[in-house]
């Protein structure tokens, strides 16, 4: 039976004086919503330690420790190949939290937040084990697991202010209580005070306040932030010794709050407003914001260095130690550059990915993981930044368009990475979505959260048998206006004039451990094409090639058949061998544009990308912006042909 709410006067002092404070509501043997039996779950109350172990089977937290490392000595290694995929029934937005991993080897589950509810998947086979009661509102804040003798919990903070603990073994719901401000970065955290161990949040209305492990308010306990309640910005981490909290405010202030007295210790002024949760380093904190990425001292907010990424850091920083021990701080930037700094703010390498970097890293001792704005992860060695693996998720999801052609919503689309362009009238159309959270490493095994609500898994031993494969082949030469136009290369011989210039462009996909862009090989004619002509565009899965190029001494093709070979590897090694042939006629007529284009204020056609034919009655094009809407792949456009045909903007 549930225990209704009861209501107790405010004092002054508290969070609004005057004001209701409800008591949580109780949820004894609530099931779950699949339908699983409850077991009892009393609220536990272990010692939280000053510097927590990881265990490199679990991961009980955001980013996987306090002070928001985001690092692992788990024992993953290349390559990597996709395990499973599990598509939840939320909504696709911006997903900036990391998946928790609970549980004994061989019973453990993967458990992530989305839209209104909490999931938790069987790690081997990605099977749902369970899915939480639908809460109030959304989850849009990291989970954290609050662990005890009666039982494991996972807490949750709802976008309307809300704050819940559900039962880690099947999602049934312990208490849940109003916080009353809802909630949109900062929360929750487990603290020590002087009083015992607390559950932190921030709520909207601009302060940190402490639950006790039963979802009761510890009424004296709780900090404003600023003079006149400044709302949070960011998530919140502890400082090594778990006794300051860091969390950044819309004053463009960083604060650090003394965690067992309730109290503010100092604040730092910022360059400007930070999104991004501090991360804590030794005795540093890191930062950033549009501007610069920063560090202080823990102790007393004194600054220590400043570095400018020319380019917006979006993902939290993450930190790591190199060979020899000394610190480095890991970060990418939203114009696709990924960079590694020492402890004095010295850059270490730069590697520029050509996605733009929305995830926040994973720094494992081999590799450095990193997502992107369309769905990309970058590994990187933490050594010297070289690339040596990238995979490619399929997050695109249908998305509903307007009865009208329109654009869908410019650079960012539908939610951040998606892709831009129109569709048919009344019709879905697939988006591609990016990765904006923090992966999760266990031994053996990583996941990912992507902005679509799918969560995938990569494991090292996972059978990968599929070799890449090639998608929609298509020929970009000039049309009658001397304009590059596309046109779809089938099995049989597609016959075109000689005139150059002439590029071949495709699609490669590979679900199972991603495409190796060092091993791509193309011959015309048996004759090798030179490197500088081939380009991958590993974030969209697009390989241009251009074929002949006047600027480069080649006019045009003699008549006659033209056999392109492509070959290349996945990561697992599966090998591609692609064969296809084109006619060259140059008495054919050049593909034409259409006098009256269908209007497309996205400036993209459906039915060919760019509004084009062939003299063979294709659409001019495969209807590609990057092979599917992804914003970095190649538009193949109508009236410009710039090398490699990618986009520019």
């Amino acid at each position: 039976m549930r225990a209704f709410p009861r209501l107790l006067p405010l004092f002054a002092g508290f969070l609004f004086v005057g004001a209701p404070i409800v008591v949580p509501r109780a949820y004894a043997q609530e099931a779950p919503a699949n339908g699983a039996p409850p077991d009892a779950g009393a609220a536990p109350d272990a010692p939280l330690p000053d510097i927590p172990v990881r265990d490199m089977r679990s991961w009980t937290t955001f980013k996987g420790d306090p002070q928001r490392t985001g690092n692992s000595a788990a024992d993953v290694k290349l390559p990597l190949s996709l395990r499973w995929r599990f598509s939840s029934e939320a909504p696709s937005r911006t997903y900036t939290t990391s998946p928790l991993v609970v549980g004994a080897p061989g019973r453990q589950r993967a458990i992530f937040g989305a839209g209104r509810n909490v999931y938790a998947l069987d790690m081997q086979t990605g099977a749902q084990v369970w899915k939480s009661p639908d809460l109030t509102s959304s989850v849009v804040t990291p989970l954290t697991l609050l662990s005890g003798d009666g039982g494991d919990l996972i807490i949750t903070a709802q976008q309307g202010g809300r704050l819940a603990a559900l039962r880690a073994n099947d999602g049934g719901r312990v208490w849940e209580v109003d916080a009353l401000s809802s909630i949109s970065d900062a929360g929750p955290i487990l603290v020590n005070t002087n009083q015992g161990q607390r559950i932190v949040v921030a709520v909207n209305a601009g302060r940190l306040l402490a639950f006790n492990l039963d979802g009761t308010l510890d009424g004296g306990w709780q900090v404003p932030l600023g003079r006149y309640g400044i709302s949070p910005t960011s998530s919140m981490s502890l400082s090594k010794d778990g006794t300051l909290i860091f969390i950044c405010g819309s004053d463009a202030k960083l604060y650090a709050i003394d965690a067992r007295k309730g109290a503010l210790a100092y604040s730092i002024q910022l360059a400007a407003n930070s999104s991004v949760t501090p991360v804590v380093a030794g005795d540093q904190i890191i930062t950033s914001n549009v501007r610069l990425v920063s560090a202080y001292k823990a102790l007393g907010g004194s600054s220590i260095w400043n570095f400018d990424p020319r380019g917006e850091v979006i993902g939290s920083p993450s930190v790591g130690r190199d060979a020899t021990g000394k610190t480095t701080v890991y970060f990418g930037t939203r114009n696709g550059l990924f960079y590694a700094l020492d402890d004095t703010g010295a850059q270490k390498w730069k590697t520029d990915a050509g996605a733009g970097f929305t995830g926040s890293p994973l720094v494992l001792p081999s590799i450095v993981i990193c997502g992107t704005s369309n769905g990309l992860l970058v590994g990187m060695d933490p050594s010297n930044g070289t690339v040596i693996w990238q995979y490619r998720l399929k997050t695109d999801r249908a998305v509903q368009v307007a009865a009208q052609q329109q654009r869908g919503g410019g650079r960012r689309g539908f939610g951040r990475g998606a892709g831009r362009g129109g569709a048919a009238r009344g019709a879905e159309q697939l988006r591609t979505w990016g990765v904006s959270s923090a992966p999760t490493a266990i031994d053996g095994q990583l996941l990912v959260l992507g902005d679509n609500a799918a969560l995938y898994s990569f494991t090292t031993g996972s059978f990968d048998a599929d070799p890449p494969r090639v998608v929609e082949p298509s020929l970009a030469l000039p049309d009658e206006q001397n304009k590059i136009t596309s046109m779809l290369l089938n099995k049989g011989a597609l016959q075109v004039p000689g005139r150059g210039p002439i590029y071949f462009a495709a699609q490669l996909e590979d679900t199972g451990s991603g495409v190796d862009p060092n091993s791509i090989k193309v011959t015309l004619d048996n004759v090798a094409i030179a490197a500088d002509a081939i380009n991958f565009q590993a974030a969209s899965g697009i390989l241009t090639i251009t074929l002949l190029d006047p600027l480069k001494g080649g006019t045009g093709f003699p008549d006659g058949l033209k056999n392109i070979n492509l070959t290349a590897l996945d990561y697992a090694g599966n090998p591609l061998q692609y064969s296809i042939s084109f006619s060259v006629e140059n008495t054919a007529t050049a593909p034409r544009a259409l006098v009256n284009p269908p209007a497309n204020d996205a400036g993209d056609d459906t039915e060919g990308g760019n509004g084009m034919e062939g003299d063979n009655g294709m659409a001019g094009g495969n209807g590609t912006e990057g092979g599917n809407g992804m914003e970095d792949g190649n538009a193949m456009e109508g009236g410009e042909a710039p090398p490699n045909l990618e986009r520019t903007r």
